[in-house]
């Protein structure tokens, strides 16, 4: 009795899963000491396969899909930046990110997205965080890296843990022009 009993207290202290997806050739993150290092184009799409779009525009308007957007202008003003989804070579959407409203530099990157958040379903419950952070890797190309993950207490007896963490990168651009609006 007292092994099954180890047993299954070692099945809830080792069950949760981690999963990660990275780029090829992965690099780290520079160290972002002015966001002037963000201030370029890059390439809407990224390695591994997702659209820097999806991270950036929380409203995009609904008759530009995300997979027509071309490029990512990003230009900074004080400490503001300016984000233009560039589509057949004009801007079809733009946003500003200020910071202190929409970002902040935290462990030199910038995040744009962190959430603490206690999860209560009618499956489970517990503490869960997101956190999304971009900013440039060693190389000078674009990087977002998003992080989610939890602790839930699944029908308030089997402890799950869990987290994801994938990397993207989005290659920079030599374009350098100014873009009317479409």
């Amino acid at each position: 009795m007292i092994k099954l009993a180890c047993f299954i207290l070692l099945v809830f202290l080792l069950s949760g899963c981690t999963y990660s997806n990275v780029p090829k050739n992965n690099s780290d993150f520079e160290s972002i000491t002015n966001i002037k290092q963000l201030e370029g184009t890059y390439k809407n799409k990224g390695d591994p396969n997702t659209l820097l779009s999806w991270s950036l525009f929380k409203k995009l308007n609904k008759n530009i899909p995300h997979e027509s957007i071309e490029f990512i202008q990003v230009t900074i003003k004080n400490k503001t930046f300016q984000v233009n989804a560039i589509n057949n070579n004009c801007i079809a959407h733009e946003e500003m990110f200020i910071y202190g409203r929409d970002f902040e530099i935290k462990n030199d990157v910038i995040v744009i997205y962190n959430n603490f958040s206690f999860l209560n379903s009618g499956e489970g419950l517990g503490p869960s965080f997101a956190r999304t952070v971009i900013g440039i890797d060693k190389k000078g190309h674009g990087k977002i890296k998003h992080t989610t993950g939890g602790f839930v207490l699944y029908g308030l007896f089997l402890p799950i843990v869990g987290t994801e963490s994938s990397e993207y990168r989005f290659t920079r651009t030599k374009l350098n022009k100014t873009y009317r609006h479409c």
